[in-house]
């Protein structure tokens, strides 16, 4: 087995990808507020909303067609490849006006440009992540290992976080050179783009894609509504974390030892995923990971209203407890729910309706209660919503019965 084929290919992939996600949610948001400061906004947050905002929104245009197009003609690294080379075609717009080689003059040319690199960056880089997870579960199943493998591969995402999250943020520290989020961000879709290449497949085979079973799965569609209300404050509030972190007087070190800290409590329970998976099942899963994260909101909250900085530290360290189980139970749960020649379509969907557009949502909201409030309303905001996510959870949402069949869409 060589370094980009089998196994190896897909840990690289995770890696890779998490080296973007590494920078760019805890400090894409930081980048756009700093300049635009320097510029002398007076609604820097507002504008840095839309920003955020606009990315995830234009995944609804790109990945169900993507998510077809890999399904029908089994092309997943076809579309991952070209859909990462066009991510990084779109990231050198968020890099040019903070290298100061030509003086932005004003707030509006910055969002401008910033407008322009985003669109290219929304419309690609939203498939890509569902079609690594995609191309994970085929590998898995088409060498038959054990429901909770998912976890095994996933792992190496969690490790990739950990190690981006702390070394961003440490760069960040001793260079005060926030272009450098962006870099960071195209660094990592460009090593995406080279490890799909390699895994190309010689003969382009087109499947028939059964898309009237997806119609019919009203399993999926509620499931996607307890998505959407997590989303909007889980997701929504996540991009304005670093902000939360800096008004509470946090420097970038202690920033990226935060967010890897979230992350350390995902490796045990990704390498322990198929005994996990056993022991609770899917729904209990995505139950106690979300009821964990709407109590490191209130946490976070908290600790800020007492002023107790530290303890903020302390209290991220059970965002991986809660992420970990959470992802993994929504990931194997969406795979039971879909047929084999839907499973990129799945989790598509899910990645547009049940993430990216409450996200986005959500990040207008967060905007709002930043530019009326602060920080500490937009954290407890979100636990509440959060709560309410797990009411409808309890009493809509009940556990797929069987892998990969269609038995639940005939009750």
């Amino acid at each position: 087995m060589t370094l980009f084929s089998g196994k190896n290919r897909i840990r690289l992939l995770f890696w890779f990808y998490f080296v973007s996600i590494s920078a760019a949610v805890p400090y894409m948001g930081l980048y756009y507020r700093h300049i635009f400061n320097q510029l002398h906004e007076e609604h820097a947050i507002k504008l840095v909303t839309i920003l955020l905002g606009i990315q995830p929104l234009l995944s609804l245009l790109s990945n169900p067609i993507a998510g077809y197009i890999a399904d029908r003609f089994k092309i997943e690294n076809r579309v991952l490849f070209f859909c990462s080379v066009l991510v990084v075609a779109g990231t050198l717009f968020l890099i040019f006006p903070g290298t100061g080689i030509i003086p932005i003059p004003s707030s509006t040319l910055f969002f401008i440009v910033c407008t322009l690199g985003i669109a290219i960056t929304g419309l690609f880089g939203g498939p890509v992540f569902p079609v690594i997870t995609t191309e994970t579960l085929e590998h898995i199943h088409k060498n038959n290992e054990p429901e909770g493998s998912y976890g095994q591969y996933r792992a190496h995402a969690s490790f990739s976080w950990i190690v981006f999250t702390f070394c961003i943020g440490s760069v960040l520290f001793f260079s005060q050179a926030l272009v450098l989020v962006p870099v960071f961000y195209l660094a990592g879709h460009a090593l995406i783009a080279f490890t799909a290449r390699t895994g190309f497949q010689a003969k382009i085979q087109a499947a028939k894609v059964p898309l009237s079973l997806l119609f019919r799965d009203k399993s999926f569609f509620i499931f996607l509504i307890f998505c959407f209300i997590q989303s909007f404050s889980l997701f929504g509030s996540q991009f304005f974390i670093s902000i939360f972190f800096e008004d509470s007087r946090l420097n970038f070190i202690a920033m990226g030892i935060a967010f890897g800290i979230s992350a350390i409590p995902e490796i045990p329970i990704m390498l322990n995923a198929k005994k996990i998976t056993a022991w609770l099942g899917n729904r209990k899963m995505i139950l106690v990971g979300t009821i964990i994260l709407t109590a490191k909101l209130v946490g976070l909250g908290l600790a800020a209203v007492y002023k107790q900085p530290w303890m903020i530290i302390v209290i991220m360290s059970i965002h991986g407890l809660g992420f970990g189980i959470q992802t993994l139970g929504m990931v194997n749960y969406i795979d039971l729910l879909s047929h084999p020649d839907l499973k990129a379509l799945y989790f598509n969907l899910y990645t547009v309706f049940g993430v990216n557009i409450p996200m986005a949502l959500g990040l207008f909201f967060n905007g709002a209660i930043l530019e009326l409030f602060d920080s500490q309303i937009m954290i407890f905001a979100s636990a509440v919503i959060t709560a309410v996510a797990v009411l409808f959870f309890i009493i809509f949402v009940r556990s797929p019965k069987k892998y990969a069949s269609t038995e639940h869409l005939s009750e």
